[in-house]
């Protein structure tokens, strides 16, 4: 019996994960709602940089982070690794996948969820808010970690490679330049 299939679906992602990032999701627009809006703490930080500079920002940051979920998702449906049956159900991969966006980070698809909340953070300039991003940074470091102990696990001396070739968070500026 192979590593693979010792290893369930269920246990290659990170104990209630969905629930975290739902807490996360929550819990930051929560914040950010009420630091941005209503508490407004500091006042003046907003007023430092133009609405307008920050809306530009804000959506190339959205943009970004789209892009790479939907590069990550094409990836996966094009290799077969989410088959609909009975709806969408997820078959994770039996190999370590190192193409595509995933050539670029180890963990794609929470980048693209952290890009989204700072997206957040930087069009209201929220310090709390961004104390909050550093938090929610911190929880999906510890998941991802997790997930690339059960992905040494399954690949072993494959992802033991592939963890020295691709950073786990931010891409290497020169491999940024191949796009």
């Amino acid at each position: 019996m192979n590593n693979i299939s010792q290893i369930s679906e269920k246990e290659r992602e990170h104990p209630h994960c969905h629930l975290i990032q739902l807490f996360c999701f929550i819990g930051f627009f929560i914040i950010w709602f009420l630091d941005s809006f209503i508490i407004t703490y500091p006042a003046g930080i907003s007023s430092l940089i133009p609405i307008a500079f920050r809306l530009i920002i804000f959506g190339i940051i959205i943009c970004i982070s789209f892009a790479i979920s939907r590069s990550l998702h094409n990836i996966l449906l094009r290799n077969g690794h989410i088959k609909e049956q009975n709806g969408h159900r997820h078959h994770p991969p039996d190999q370590v996948i190192d193409y595509g966006v995933m050539a670029y980070v180890r963990h794609p698809l929470y980048l693209a969820i952290l890009l989204f909340y700072f997206a957040f953070v930087i069009l209201t300039m929220s310090i709390i808010s961004f104390l909050v991003w550093i938090i929610i940074f911190l929880i999906h470091n510890r998941m991802a970690s997790f997930e690339e102990k059960q992905l040494l696990m399954m690949f072993k001396e494959d992802y033991s490679e592939y963890k020295k070739r691709v950073p786990k968070w931010i891409p290497h500026p020169l491999k940024l330049i191949e796009l």
